[in-house]
């Protein structure tokens, strides 16, 4: 009979490979043993990987209330020393003996305890879980050993240490999709011509794979080659909303437009156009310009008022209520802008001023106070002479 050994890499992915005749220092003889020794010194896998690498539950603590980069005593007080800890749905309390830490040994004390924790029910242990202090935020970090969407962790403890109210955190699992080329409405397939423009015939000859790109995405979409570079569209798309009034606009993305293996940036932003919005205001500048405001922070000119000049002002004739009519003595009004051939300014939102002249008024009222005076002396002597008289007589 015949015996043989399969060998599988620990991780998943395009970056794992086994190599069996690799030996560390201090082995000695063949792998005979299990049937993989010289006669098969050529048995590495370079097979292509198809599988994508999935992601843990990493949970960030906040930042703690003390600083732990120093040594600091934990206590029993308030409980501070129990911490509850959730891994893949085995909850348990762990708790840190009281004695001085500083914060490496504190997460390396978390993490010792919380790879103990067993499932009371099923008996299912917890491993792998990696807890690290970050100098630099003062706070934890914890990680869980397993990977994808069934993988979660959740800490709760005292806040001193920055480990209050915190969210639950998750693994992910990669997602892969396969992409299938687009085509026309009468199902022949489209590429992508050397301008940008789409294409049912195909090339005569495919070049190379970093030089040429099927569209591979649905007409009007971004499609990009290998180097990041936009291949279509390269000229502006006419968008139509439909409607009774349609609003047509066109989208240029062939400025600046780039992929790249790195978080979305926008380069440049320019904004033609407004959101719908509601008159809040008006405003008359100092030329007589009248501006109506938005809520949406446009601002329109609606017109320009006109402003009249008399060769003589002072023979204008007032008909009420501030309302002056054009005489003989004041001649025929004379159109202009504000601010311009000798006319005046316009002060938009200000209350019109009174024509009285102050100085005169303030004069008639010195003189008038002058006269009450007089008159009062004239009265007072009169009084006084009158009850001479009587008493005389008496």
């Amino acid at each position: 009979s015949s015996t043989s050994t399969a060998v599988s890499s620990a991780g998943r992915g395009d970056r794992y490979a086994i190599d069996t005749t690799k030996k560390t220092s201090h082995e000695t003889g063949t792998n005979d043993v299990l049937q993989i020794g010289k006669e098969h010194s050529n048995s590495v896998s370079k097979a292509d990987g198809k599988g994508l690498e999935s992601h843990p539950a990493i949970l960030k603590s906040k930042a703690a209330q003390q600083d732990l980069r120093s040594s600091f005593n934990v206590s029993k007080a308030g409980g501070e020393n129990n911490i509850q800890v959730t891994v893949d749905g085995v909850s348990a309390r762990i708790t840190i003996p009281p004695r001085s830490y500083n914060g490496v040994q504190f997460a390396a004390e978390m993490q010792r305890r919380i790879n103990l924790m067993v499932d009371p029910t099923s008996g299912k242990p917890i491993g792998g879980v990696s807890v690290t202090y970050d100098e630099k935020a003062n706070n934890f970090v914890f990680k869980t050993g397993t990977r994808g969407d069934n993988s979660q962790i959740s800490v709760s403890g005292s806040a001193k240490y920055g480990l209050d109210d915190l969210d639950v955190a998750r693994g992910k699992n990669a997602e892969r999709k396969e992409l299938q080329q687009a085509s026309s409405e009468a199902g022949s397939p489209l590429y992508a011509t050397s301008t940008g423009e789409e294409t049912t015939t195909p090339p005569a000859t495919q070049p190379a794979d970093d030089e040429w790109v099927p569209v591979y995405l649905r007409p009007g979409e971004l499609v990009f080659d290998a180097n990041g570079k936009l291949l279509a569209p390269l000229k502006g798309v006419d968008y139509n909303t439909g409607g009774q009034d349609p609003i047509k606009f066109n989208l240029d993305m062939s400025r600046e437009t780039t992929q790249r293996n790195t978080p979305f940036a926008r380069n440049l932003m320019k904004q033609d156009g407004y959101a719908e919005g509601q008159l809040s205001g008006l405003k008359v500048d100092p030329t007589g310009v009248v501006r109506a405001n938005y809520s949406n922070g446009n601002q329109v000119a609606l017109g320009k008022l006109a402003i009249s000049n008399f060769s003589n002002p002072n023979g204008l004739k007032q008909i009420g209520n501030a309302n002056y009519t054009a005489t003989a003595k004041s001649g025929k009004a004379d159109l202009g802008e504000a601010g311009s051939g000798g006319i005046g300014s316009i002060r938009g939102g200000a209350l019109e001023r009174s024509n009285v002249d102050i100085t005169e008024e303030l004069v008639n009222l010195i003189t008038a106070q002058r006269n009450f005076q007089a008159n009062a002396k004239a009265i007072e002597t009169s009084s006084q002479m009158t009850q001479t008289i009587i008493q005389i007589r008496s």
